[in-house]
């Protein structure tokens, strides 16, 4: 029939952020996205690990797309989502979903206001995380992003059931799950690629 089967993994694309991100530097230089160097840098990833994943644009999300088969939702830098794309990711949590939010994602509104709206109604607090942190893995090895401007520490707060699964050397969370309805948040306090 031509159809595809529907991944179980999708991975948000936020024309808003690409925009908004998108721009010209001091000298005239081309200034390149985190978000799209963050879908860039993910999807090639599940493939190589024969992980089935598609990219969702925000428009699909907010026109009712059928995220049944959808077992994850990662929203990777999308630092400028719109309220209404914002309600969508909660919602789709709530109904069951796992959303994995980064630290950045949904700091602005659509219009470039600091909101910080998703992060507070998924019961987070972004907080900065001190210069030359680095993660401490469950085998006891150290992982230090290359990129520090991109660290940042999720503070899981008035979420009971929460837990922390990594955690940056100073003790914050760098990664922590959080129940939300009947589904969960994956907070990331470092870049996933």
């Amino acid at each position: 029939d031509g159809k595809r089967a529907a991944p179980s993994t999708l991975l948000l694309f936020s024309d808003t952020s690409r925009v908004h991100d998108m721009s010209w530097g001091l000298e005239g230089e081309p200034i390149f996205s985190p978000h799209v160097n963050a879908l860039n840098q993910l999807y090639p990833a599940f493939c190589k690990r024969q992980i089935p994943a598609r990219v969702i644009d925000q428009g699909a999300l907010l026109d009712g797309a059928d995220l049944s088969a959808c077992r994850l939702l990662i929203v990777s830098h999308a630092q400028y989502l719109s309220a209404e794309v914002q309600q969508a990711l909660l919602d789709y949590a709530a109904a069951g979903g796992t959303l994995y939010l980064d630290g950045r994602s949904g700091r602005y509104d659509n219009y470039g206001r600091e909101s910080l709206g998703l992060a507070h109604k998924a019961g987070l607090v972004p907080r900065a995380v001190p210069a030359g942190a680095a993660v401490r893995l469950p085998d006891g090895s150290r992982y230090e992003p290359a990129n520090r401007e991109w660290l940042y520490a999720p503070l899981a707060v008035a979420a009971a059931g929460s837990r922390s699964l990594l955690n940056f050397e100073s003790g914050q969370p760098a990664l922590a799950v959080l129940p939300y309805g009947k589904g969960k948040l994956i907070a990331g306090g470092a870049p996933l690629c």
